[in-house]
């Protein structure tokens, strides 16, 4: 996220998090996001109607 200056279309969260789509023992990308949202380390907003991603400070 850093590297795409801290916000991404919601769609490529699963792609740049690293994490895998839902397979057994692995913690999926879906799970990855609700805790980051959760400590507050990451917040979605709406960028013209598209959901996105975005690093806490950078709102």
């Amino acid at each position: 996220m850093i590297a795409k200056g801290g916000i991404v279309p919601k769609e490529f969260f699963p792609i740049i998090s690293g994490a895998s789509i839902k397979q057994k023992k692995k913690t999926g990308s879906d799970a990855v996001l609700a805790r980051l949202k959760g400590i507050g380390f990451v917040d979605e907003l709406d960028l013209g109607g598209s959901p996105a991603i975005a690093f806490h400070h950078h709102l």
